[in-house]
């Protein structure tokens, strides 16, 4: 629940959580902007015992064929070749429509090339002609949660813990149903296909921004450290490169309208951004986030809302295996809270983008067109000034 105080009093606002600077501290209940984790447990590529045997009683030389290409493929999606896979697998499906392990490998691969419209009937399928594979049920509620569908993707999750109540998946499960519910009580017919998500990104009918007069920007990168200057454990030093490159990013797309610099000493940046290897780091409230962004905001006279500062947290292992994260998650979480230290208050509903309110584990880190006119439209009225050398 973000909380708004109607006077000019700060407030500090974080992504699913809210916190009051006033003596009355109390942490609010997490709300539904949250980011939430896609789960996808992929099983070891080895030709399934089932699926062997079938083929051996049958004999049907087809079969067998079939059989052999998904052998193919399975192995090619092991050495992560999704595109490979996808040639063989296909071909396998076209000859041996009823076999549930073919679609099963086949839902991964599309899931890998980011395809999870595709990905969801060749799961259901998988389901429908082997009713034991229930984890498929999470695959596809992941899949709808990708394509920006909340409430498809509660409705799967809900089915899951009807038929498995004990999981060990059930209590981080539980804790999602929550927020995609709400997410589709505020989703809109045509969230998905319009040219931006300007509309979802204001709290209390009102946007974000920072101040024309406060650029550029003063940004401060802590060198491994948490907010308390302590060492974080999984931290590589490529990491700060990684994330102000993510700023210089949101830069470049606000066409010299903002300004950004980099400074040595937290106690003069505007915005703070600091490591953690902590998964609790938001207070263990049951949300999975890969990072956070708190703004302090104030309401004007005019009724405008200015940001007057903000703090970024990313968590820099990843809540499925503890490992550090690459370069490429990395590069995704830096991108999507910067957006929200920079005035991006809500989420889009597309898949696509990198505001999108779920993590998408395929994808790129890259701004998408949607992601730039919704930036762009924040600060259109702002001059363009040279940026700083």
């Amino acid at each position: 629940m973000l909380l708004w105080c109607k006077k000019s009093r700060p407030l500090l606002l974080l992504t699913g959580t809210a916190f009051r600077t006033d003596s009355s501290v109390r942490r609010a209940q997490p709300g539904v902007c949250v980011v939430l984790a896609a789960f996808f447990w992929f099983v070891a590529c080895v030709a399934p015992a089932v699926g062997q045997q079938q083929v051996m009683m049958s004999g049907d030389p087809v079969q067998m064929q079939a059989y052999q290409l998904m052998q193919q493929g399975m192995i090619k999606l092991q050495s992560k070749d999704a595109r490979g896979a996808r040639a063989v697998l296909e071909q396998a499906v076209a000859q041996w429509p009823s076999m549930p392990h073919i679609h099963y490998y086949l839902g991964f691969c599309y899931n890998d090339l980011g395809e999870y419209a595709r990905a969801i009937p060749e799961f259901e399928q998988a389901i429908q002609a082997d009713p034991a594979r229930i984890d498929c049920m999470i695959n596809i509620a992941t899949c709808y949660q990708l394509t920006g569908q909340p409430a498809e993707a509660a409705n799967w999750f809900e089915r899951y813990l009807r038929q498995k109540p004990n999981s060990p998946k059930a209590a981080q499960i539980k804790s999602m149903i929550p927020a995609l519910r709400g997410q589709a009580s505020k989703k809109s017919p045509a969230a998905q296909s319009e040219e931006d998500y300007y509309a979802a990104i204001q709290i209390g009918g009102k946007h974000r921004r920072w101040a024309a007069r406060r650029m550029p920007i003063r940004f401060f990168i802590a060198n491994g450290t948490n907010d308390k200057q302590q060492p974080v454990p999984g931290f590589r030093p490529d990491y700060n490169a990684i994330l102000a490159e993510a700023i210089n990013t949101w830069m470049r797309v606000g066409g010299g309208k903002l300004a950004a610099i980099f400074v040595p000493d937290a106690n003069s940046a505007d915005v703070v951004c600091s490591w953690t290897g902590d998964p609790n780091f938001h207070g263990g409230s049951g949300q999975v986030e890969q990072g956070t962004a708190m703004r302090q905001e104030q309401e004007m006279p005019d009724g405008s809302v200015e940001i007057n500062r903000a703090f970024i947290t990313i968590l820099v292992s990843a809540r499925d295996s503890g490992l550090p994260l690459d370069n490429t998650q990395m590069a995704r979480a830096c991108m999507h809270e910067v957006g929200h230290a920079l005035g991006i208050a809500g989420h889009s509903m597309n898949g696509s983008d990198i505001m999108f309110y779920s993590e998408v584990p395929t994808g790129q880190p890259v701004l998408s067109s949607r992601d730039q006119r919704t930036f762009n439209r924040l600060y259109q009225n702002y001059p363009v000034r040279a940026q700083p050398q």
